[in-house]
């Protein structure tokens, strides 16, 4: 991801970087802190901070586009048009059990990403981040400290930590009336809208005028150049902005954008592009091109120039006819478990499953009914009844399934030392199934899919990785892309309910495919939305109330244990691949 002003970000706000490199960037900027080269003063000087601009970080701000400093991701102040009204379900300011709103002292973010730090010190460690229009409540409507970065004051928040009082924030929410980014909404398993490209389009860094568009987009307005790239088989190599990319048989058509990019993931893996390639100029209008299949989160429908465009949750914005709403994603959830639910139990992961009775004589399996995939259905004790090659499982209603059609649930020790009720999670790579337990118990389970493995290629085996690991950052939403073998670059903006656990490999749920119970990753274990919204609720450490992220730490915030493994490999024994997943 060439994001050059983000990167430094993340690299200087430490808890951010996930939000804005994805699975695939994590080990870069988790050796960058920790070697010390990502440390907040190799960016963010004292003299810049000590002068209340910090120069990381996005703000909403003030100034129309031609006068806006070049900064990524910007997120407009222009008039809104059908803006769409502020969700406060991530707000610290709204009620925690439905009763009258919080009345007390708030402290808002304007910019983008904003730090939450451990102590009073612009360059110490941070402990999360709250995003654009999200309110922190505080102990106290009195500032706590100056200095240290942020002469305006320090304010302590709930949750535990100091937010400064900067450019970055303000204590009077209504500074961002009219143009207050939509929250995320916690109660639903997809927290934000999203919309996936069609066709191959561009992402501007702020609301474009016509001559932004003419800029980045020519083709659209040159229609004899249009004819002729048609006429020609082929389109216009160069972007004005973005640098050259490659030339393709794409009808270059006005509305095609296809005259600065490649129509799809293929075509740029064979013709060599990668995510980088698409990145615009800093302070040019492109922010980047996109192909068709990425995904991005929606905050608002806003109109420039006699066009409509998406607003996204990351600021950039995206023509409005380019991109349809996610369609299909999974409504699959695992279980809880529970007396109404008990184990054992399968989960059916064949595509043309069936039930089946057995005959008087026991020696066939008749069919009953077609078994939806994912269906669960719990077993009884009773060993499996085998005909000829087959395996039959008996369920508690009578009828039997065919084990090698399921995935049987099958729990582990916990062990040794996790404490009685300790929570911790257990992932076996060869039934792709996750298990959440508090001690001893099962407490919830699901299947998921971990990185699709083949280690007769180094570049194309995206193994899980296996071992003991704590649960080191959680995040609502944070941004991936990058390059794959195999499936080209990619961007899925807002990945929903991120748990990281070691380097770039994370738990998180995963909207854009429904193959759980199957590997299919680039590394990480993806969930079905609404099993990694349990997760993330579930699992330590806890998110405070209008917070976006939070970090672990050895004092008071220790991470939920999670262990993979394979069927017949010991729980924490570490193995897999070296290489970084994408998602």
């Amino acid at each position: 991801m060439k994001r050059s002003l983000a990167i430094r970000a993340a690299l200087s706000l430490t808890s951010l970087a996930t939000a804005l490199a994805g699975c695939g960037r994590m080990d870069e900027w988790w050796a960058a802190i920790h070697s010390g080269a990502g440390s907040a003063d190799a960016e963010t000087s004292e003299d810049a901070a000590s002068s209340d601009e910090p120069s990381t970080v996005d703000p909403l701000p003030d100034q129309p586009p031609a006068a806006r400093p070049a900064r990524d991701a910007g997120v407009s102040s222009v008039t809104v048009t059908d803006a769409s009204a502020a969700s406060a379900v991530n707000d610290a300011s709204a009620s925690a059990d439905g009763g009258a709103p919080y009345t007390g002292p708030t402290i808002t973010a304007t910019w983008v990403w904003v730090p939450i730090f451990e102590r009073m010190d612009w360059n110490g460690p941070k402990v999360g981040y709250f995003r654009a229009g999200a309110s922190l409540r505080l102990r106290s409507a009195s500032s706590v400290g100056t200095g240290a970065g942020c002469p305006r004051g320090w304010y302590e928040v709930d949750g535990g930590g100091y937010v400064c009082l900067n450019r970055m924030t303000t204590l009077d929410a209504r500074e961002l009336e009219g143009r207050r980014p939509s929250q995320p909404d916690l109660s639903q398993p997809m927290p934000y809208p999203y919309m996936t490209t069609y066709r191959p389009a561009v992402m501007y860094r702020w609301l474009p005028s016509e001559a932004d568009m003419r800029e980045v987009e020519p083709e659209r307005f040159e229609r004899s150049s249009n004819t002729a790239a048609r006429d020609a088989g082929t389109s216009a190599v160069a972007s004005t902005s973005g640098g050259a990319l490659l030339s393709t048989g794409v009808d270059a058509g006005p509305t095609n954008n296809a005259s600065a990019i490649v129509a799809n993931r293929a075509q740029a893996e064979d013709a060599g592009v990668r995510i980088e390639d698409l990145q615009g100029a800093d302070g040019s209008p492109l922010l980047r091109r996109m192909l068709s299949g990425m995904y991005i989160s929606v905050d608002r429908e806003m109109a420039s120039a006699g066009r409509r465009f998406l607003r996204t949750q990351n600021g950039g914005y995206v023509e409005r006819g380019a991109a349809s709403a996610v369609r299909n994603a999974p409504t699959f959830q695992g279980l809880v478990i529970d007396e109404a639910h008990p184990l054992p139990a399968v989960f059916m992961v064949a595509f043309e499953g069936s039930t089946y009775d057995l005959s008087e004589d026991g020696q066939r399996a008749v069919r009953r009914e077609r078994a939806p995939r994912l269906a669960v259905y719990h077993l009884t004790s009773d060993p499996p009844v085998t005909i000829g090659r087959e395996n039959y499982l008996k369920t508690r209603d009578g009828f039997y399934v065919r084990e090698r059609n399921v995935r049987t649930i099958r729990t582990s020790a916990p062990p040794s030392d996790v404490g009685a009720n300790e929570k911790w999670v257990e992932v076996n790579l060869d039934r792709q199934m996750l298990i959440a337990y508090e001690g001893a118990r099962p407490v919830y389970v699901t299947l998921v899919s971990t990185g699709r493995r083949n280690r007769d290629s180094v570049e194309r085996n995206y193994e899980t990785i296996q071992g003991a690991f704590r649960i080191y950052s959680k995040h609502l939403t944070t941004t991936m892309d990058g390059n794959s073998a195999g499936d080209g670059p990619y961007s899925i903006e807002d990945v929903p309910w991120v748990m990281y656990f070691e380097g770039s490999f994370a738990l998180h749920g995963a909207f854009w495919h429904n193959l759980f119970g199957y590997m299919r990753s680039h590394g990480c274990v993806n969930m079905a939305p609404a099993d990694a919204r349990w997760m993330f609720h579930w699992t330590e450490p806890q998110l405070p109330a209008g917070w976006h992220g939070v970090n672990s730490s050895e004092t008071g915030r220790a991470g939920t244990r999670v262990y993979v493994h394979y069927e017949r490999q010991a729980l924490g024994e570490r193995g897999g691949p070296r290489v970084v997943p994408g998602h």
